[in-house]
């Protein structure tokens, strides 16, 4: 696995985030068909951060809970990605199912009897308001 910049193919970047979320793009060579496992190894390092995998901009898995396994055949792929988005304060679980299943479309969800809207990878309170 790399990130492609500055025409090179780097193990470590560092991005500036926005609006509490910076995204790296990832290319993965898979040297032969089958199932390759991506894990967060430092899972429980940073309690005030989510990582998600994502494929195609649009985030597909919390590797912040669980590791994910890829059916990739014999080659190289460029539609995945990490994207790490600062915790909201006071969210439950269900907000990070809720984001993987948003798949770009708009939601509202109910969390610690509050309503939420999540547009993408963004979360709203119920007055417009970016959740922190």
């Amino acid at each position: 696995m790399w990130i492609d910049r500055f025409d090179l193919k780097l193990c470590v970047n560092t991005v500036a985030p926005v609006d509490d979320a910076a995204d790296f793009p990832l290319s993965i060579y898979a040297p032969a068909n089958g199932e390759y496992t991506i894990a967060n190894a430092n899972a429980n390092a940073n309690a005030d951060y989510t990582l998600y995998l994502t494929r195609d901009g649009e985030a597909i898995w919390n590797l912040t809970s669980s590791p994910y396994t890829l059916d990739l055949n014999k080659g190289t792929v460029s539609n995945y990605g990490l994207r790490l988005i600062l915790q909201a304060p006071q969210t439950a679980t269900g907000l990070d199912e809720a984001l993987i299943d948003a798949q770009g479309e708009t939601r509202k969800v109910l969390i610690d009897q509050k309503v939420f809207i999540i547009r993408g990878d963004k979360v709203y309170s119920i007055d417009g308001q970016i959740v922190k």
